[in-house]
């Protein structure tokens, strides 16, 4: 009985996020010295409702950006920081993830001290390959 009692708020939990899974899409990358391109990517949104990592396959690297934020009902807001990674820096990032089916619309919006001055607004399609 105690373990039945223990197991099924761990069950419970594991529901709450019915958006959480891999999605597959591309995202935009500037690599210093060439012009911003895309690249394959895949976005891992995580059961707790608060973190979604994107990894991004760049030539000899993989980047990785973790997003920190809150869920409300399909819309998932959050932001990334500033990281200092060899040879490289990824700009803090505001994201507005919308959930749709089997899609993840994500709107990315670069500070205005990244690359892109003034502030950039870029819209990405995502498609869930995994739950």
């Amino acid at each position: 009985m105690g373990l039945s009692l223990s197991g099924a708020p761990l069950a419970i939990f594991a529901q709450t996020n019915p958006f959480q899974g891999v999605y597959t899409g591309k995202s935009l990358v500037l690599i210093i010295g060439s012009q911003p391109k895309d690249y394959p990517s895949r976005m891992t949104v995580l059961p707790d409702g608060h973190s979604i990592f994107i990894t991004t396959q760049v030539p000899n690297a993989v980047v990785t950006s973790v997003i920190t934020g809150n869920l409300k009902g399909n819309v998932f807001e959050g932001a990334t920081r500033g990281r200092i990674n060899f040879l490289s820096y990824i700009w803090s990032s505001n994201y507005k993830i919308r959930f749709v089916g089997n899609e993840a619309v994500i709107e990315q919006v670069f500070t205005p001290n990244g690359p892109i001055k003034g502030g950039h607004r870029i819209s990405r399609i995502y498609y869930r390959i995994r739950s």
